[in-house]
């Protein structure tokens, strides 16, 4: 693939995480980039297969406006490939927890989109959650707290109206 410009998602959220009032106007804009576009993959017919912080890169337009652009197909799904195991299965926590190489196919990806959905909306809502919770490739969900219900953002997060979210 064509190499693209910019920063991951976590290294750009880092550097804007402690810009005051800043901070959460450019994690609402991420939020509304990353629903579009989730938006977008889930009306496709393809999937990425590995949708996580670091796949996803931050680039800035000769308008400087910044915009967000997928990276690292080497799990793609493609309608063609049905009936094919899957060549990876994502990135641990990123991936629905009962993904193996057998579940291949469009819908690979709603886990993770959910997930990162839930991510953006927390972080623009609260944006003081970046430095509270964020660990290196992650927002602010530990992948095996979740499963387990141990998860520190999980627990802030039900006692805040995104406790009520279908996400």
């Amino acid at each position: 693939m064509e190499w693209v410009p910019g920063t991951s998602v976590t290294c750009f959220m880092g550097q804007v995480a402690h810009r005051g009032e800043e901070t959460k106007v450019v994690f609402e804009r991420m939020s509304r980039e990353f629903e579009q576009m989730a938006l977008w993959l889930l009306d496709q017919p393809f999937a990425h297969g590995d949708l996580k912080p670091d796949n996803l890169i931050v680039r800035t337009d000769p308008q400087g406006n910044d915009q967000l652009v997928l990276i690292a197909y080497d799990g793609l799904y493609l309608p063609d490939m049905a009936g094919e195991r899957a060549r990876e299965t994502g990135t641990e926590g990123f991936r629905h927890p009962s993904r193996s190489e057998n579940g291949f196919g469009k819908w690979i990806d709603d886990y993770s989109i959910a997930l990162l959905s839930l991510s953006f909306r927390a972080l623009a809502r609260y944006p003081e959650l970046y430095p509270r919770f964020h660990e290196a490739g992650l927002l602010i969900f530990r992948p095996e707290g979740i499963l387990v219900g141990t998860c520190p953002a999980y627990h802030f997060l039900l006692h805040t109206e995104l406790a009520n979210d279908p996400l």
